[in-house]
């Protein structure tokens, strides 16, 4: 089910840049005792509508057509080239966003969006 999700990482940044809409899925990151830290490599992804901002490592996991009620009512075109996904609006001047599922390229334009205040 994680291909149909942000990764990790992204899911993190998300919730720094302000992320608080309810998803499907979550990641839950369990924390390590014996170094105070959390521990990434133990991330499970959770199935479940639950609010995920504001709760220590627990990070929203949206899928694509989440992202996509988030973002600017534009000419966005998400197409495959090859092994990669793309998305990008020829109609405004906004970068070309790579990723390796359709989730990862619409989360790095909303956090390119968000980041340079656009959103």
């Amino acid at each position: 089910m994680s291909k149909h999700t942000v990764d990790l990482p992204r899911a993190k940044k998300l919730k720094k840049l302000g992320w608080e809409k309810e998803t499907l899925f979550r990641w839950r990151v369990f924390y390590n005792l014996k170094t105070n830290k959390p521990n990434n490599a133990e991330a499970e992804l959770i199935y479940g509508k639950r609010k995920a901002a504001g709760i220590h490592f627990n990070y929203s996991a949206p899928i694509a057509s989440e992202i996509l009620e988030e973002l600017p009512e534009t000419n966005w075109q998400l197409y495959r080239n090859k092994k990669i996904w793309v998305l990008t609006d020829h109609t405004i001047s906004l970068p070309v966003f790579n990723a390796d599922t359709p989730a990862e390229a619409l989360g790095k334009m909303y956090c390119y969006l968000k980041e340079e205040k656009l959103i």
